[in-house]
Order: structure tokens, then sequence, then C-alpha cells
């Protein structure tokens, strides 16, 4: 029997010690080797791989993706593709940063795919993604507006309430100051209180002012303010939650007249008595 030389002792070693999943395949897909990083990776044993083409790892309606870029390598082009699913011996599907090229093994021009797991990456974006996604309709469906402010006062980010309230669409506020619908007494009204929420981070808790809609109408809202910090703790800008309390207001000034007009006929009967 003959001995392995050292040079293939060497490269073994050197294939098992990579920190990636490495698979050697000829030109039709059948793999010609592996390293352990592809055994964990995709739960068979070497000899399992051995025996099989690389489509046994990858989904079928995935193959195309997979046929493309192994056309581009076997061009001679070192090719990447990211985000590629996988598919494992126990059913599950993992997710791998794929880089191709054409090296020499055993005197043959063959390909090689380093496999970068990034599974775990992967679900922790998609949750990510979830989440946010979550709290996004959480703010589309709420009946207060909900608005976000860069430090020069231009909206990063309103909900729909906050769009109805004042008569916009999102891209005609999105990217816009504040002031598109604030006069200019009620815009000096609302700098005192924003300059002293970014010096002390204090939050406003209620602040009240009047905005112009699209259409011309005054309204009359009641805003709750707070800061955005990066993750360095800096201030970043503002969110709010804005609270249409016009009807609110023009009963207490409608209240406030009756009672006034009561009260004036009531003295003016006491005079005459």
């Amino acid at each position: 029997v003959r001995s392995r030389g050292l040079g293939d002792v060497y490269k073994r070693q050197f294939l098992d010690n990579a920190s990636d999943a490495i698979l050697i395949a000829d030109t039709k897909g059948n793999i010609l080797e592996a390293n352990k990083k592809a055994e964990n990776l995709f739960g068979y044993s070497r000899k399992e791989l051995l025996e099989s083409n690389i489509s046994k790892i990858h989904p079928t309606d995935k193959l195309d993706k997979i046929k493309k870029l192994f056309l581009k390598i076997k061009q001679g082009k070192s090719e990447t593709a990211n985000d590629v699913a996988v598919l494992k011996k126990d059913g599950t599907t993992g997710f791998v940063d794929i880089t191709g090229n054409v090296i020499e093994y055993k005197g043959k021009k063959v390909l090689q795919g380093i496999f970068r797991d990034i599974t775990d990456r992967k679900m922790m974006e998609d949750n990510l993604r979830k989440s946010e996604q979550r709290y996004r309709d959480i703010l589309e469906t709420m009946r207060e507006g909900y608005f976000e402010l860069d430090l020069e006062g231009n909206y990063t980010f309103v909900n729909e309430a906050n769009c109805r309230f004042l008569g916009y669409a999102k891209e005609e506020l999105i990217g816009k100051n504040f002031r598109i619908h604030t006069t200019k007494e009620a815009a000096e009204k609302v700098i005192g209180p924003y300059r002293e929420l970014y010096k002390t981070g204090k939050p406003i808790e209620s602040l009240e002012l009047e905005s112009v809609t699209k259409d011309g109408r005054k309204v009359i809202h009641e805003t709750s303010v707070s800061l955005i910090k990066d993750d360095a703790g800096k201030p970043v800008g503002f969110r709010g939650i804005s609270r249409d309390v016009t009807a609110r207001k023009q009963m207490e000034e409608e209240l406030r007249k009756s009672e006034e007009k009561y009260r004036t006929i009531l003295e003016l009967s006491l005079i005459h008595i």
C-alpha cells in the first residue's frame, strides 16, 4: 500500500484547520474533497460528502443561482455569492457566504468553494427585522401621531396618524423641516423647550402648539417629546407623540364664551334688582 506523502498530510491539515467550510468539486459538481468545518456545517461525514454532488446541499429552488456561480468560476473568475441557503443532513436550512475559485487539485483544474457560516447572524438580522416591523406596525396603526426629527428639526420618520393630522403625505414631510406646518410664532415657542430637552435630556411631557394644515386650517396639538441617542449616548434627534386636541380646545373655548355670556347676563340682572 502506497503511503501518502508529507505534502498530502500538510494539505489535509491545512484544510481541517481552516476556519471556514471548504468543498472541492469537479466541473460537474461532484465533491472531491471536504474539510472538518464542512462536516460540521452540513452535518454529513466526509465519506458521505465525497459520495455526493453539490446539489445535495442546496435547495432545489436555489440551484439556478449556484449553477450561474459555477459557470462564472469555471471561466477562471473568483466569484462570491452572499446569503445563500444550504441544506443540512437533519433537514434544517443554514445560510452561507460563498467564495469560489479555480484551483489545481491532483493535477487537474477543479472548483473550490469556501463557505462562511452566517446562519446565526442571519437569524439575528431576521429577528431584528421582524421586531422592527412589529413596532413599525404598532406606530402605523396607533391613533396618536408619532414623529422623529433630526437635530435641525427635519422629519426623518412620521406615521400615518400624524400625516392625517397635518394633511400631508409622508413623502411631503420626510426630509422637510417642521416649520413647513408651523407659524413663525409657534416655531419660536417650540425652540426653547427643545433646546432645554437637548441640554438636560429631560423629556417634554406636554407642549401645546398650533399648526397649519396643508389646506390652511389651524389645528392644535399636544406633544410629548424625548431625545433619540446613538449607541454612544450622543443626542442625534427627537421623537414625539402628538395628539390632536383641536376639537377639545374648541369645546373649551365655546364653554368659556358660554359661561362668560351667562355670567354677564346674571350680573346685569343683579344690577336691576
